[in-house]
């Protein structure tokens, strides 16, 4: 319901501030605005700051008789911008939230790489030529610049980032990584992604049978998984494996991803049947694999693939756009934190 003429008066009961446009603040009873200016019959209504349409606007409230006039000024700062994107203002000093984000994967989701200080001091780089120390691992790709893309969508909610990703590892060594999370651990995740299968294939190509996992083991892990993450996880996304680039034969690499697409619907399947989320990374990776693939001789556009397995810093893009988008078009966080 839109304001009328001055002085008409406009009910506007079981609406939230920040739901959406001005006349949609359920602050009780209005009278019609003139520009930007409102009378307001609350006399509850305090001074600060309120989230009107596209951002938070300065509220000045002065007691005239019976009714209190409020004067509104846009404010086109981050803070609007902020305001915009979660729905209501964002009061400094305000209780801050807390989310426990867990994934469970593989080297896709663990991402190591070596570090040393001097090779991230912007100011003190060391010189072309030079040598440094490794002096430790890092977890880097796409699941940490998700982490730093929550934090930083999110700035008024504190992350405990908990990624177990690890190398090599097949459904079967995830199963007990869960486990193992568990009962060292003990923690309830607020947000859970699980992903596993690429290594249950590759390892039978490989030769190494002994520590590949067929499709009906891998069904067995996945469920035993998800029932148990699903006790004590609020959300759970099961999210699929990335295709294999070119590590072997173009006809060996065929065979492979079609085994691996049969592990994929296994996944979205187990995830339908415990209520999980399931997260498709398989199509648009393709898609976007074929579309570089076409790309003229003289253009030089890096692979999605370090190695044709583990990913390129393109191929972690791919996965994080993903991963951004659907959180975005599920609420996830927003949910979560309501």
């Amino acid at each position: 319901m839109g304001f009328k003429g001055l002085g008409d008066e406009v009910d506007l009961p079981g609406a939230s501030v920040g739901a959406g446009p001005l006349d949609m603040l359920a602050i009780g009873p209005f009278l019609v605005r003139k520009d930007r200016q409102l009378t307001v019959r609350h006399h509850s209504l305090m001074t600060g700051t309120l989230c009107l349409g596209p951002g938070p606007a300065s509220i000045r409230t002065q007691r005239t008789g019976l009714t209190e006039m409020t004067s509104i000024s846009e404010d086109t700062s981050a803070a609007a911008q902020l305001c915009a994107q979660h729905g209501r203002a964002l009061t400094i000093g305000e209780d801050r939230r807390a989310l426990t984000v867990g994934f469970f994967g593989t080297s896709i989701m663990e991402h190591l790489e070596a570090y040393n200080a001097l090779l991230v001091d912007q100011a003190n780089l060391p010189k072309v030529g030079s040598k440094v120390t490794v002096e430790g691992w890092r977890q880097r790709g796409w699941v940490h610049r998700l982490a730093l893309g929550l934090r930083a969508g999110f700035p008024h909610v504190t992350f405990d980032i908990r990624n177990h990703g690890e190398g090599g590892a097949t459904s079967r060594d995830i199963a007990k990584i869960v486990a193992d999370d568990r009962t060292t651990n003990c923690v309830d995740y607020d947000l859970v992604f699980l992903g596993c299968g690429i290594n249950d294939v590759w390892r039978r190509f490989q030769g190494r049978t002994a520590e590949a996992v067929r499709i009906e083991e891998y069904t067995r892990h996945i469920d035993a998984m998800l029932a148990q993450l699903g006790g004590y996880s609020r959300q759970v996304v099961v999210i699929s494996e990335t295709p294999f680039g070119a590590i072997e034969e173009p006809e060996t690499v065929g065979k492979m991803n079609v085994e691996l697409a049969g592990y994929n619907e296994a996944a979205a399947k187990a995830a339908a049947d415990h209520g999980a989320l399931f997260l498709d990374v398989w199509a648009p990776f393709i898609a976007v694999a074929r579309q570089l693939a076409s790309a003229p001789a003289n253009h030089e556009i890096a692979g999605l693939w370090s190695d044709g397995v583990h990913l390129s810093e393109l191929g972690d893009t791919v996965l994080l756009r993903q991963a951004e988008h659907f959180l975005a078009a599920h609420r996830t966080v927003e949910k979560l934190l309501a």
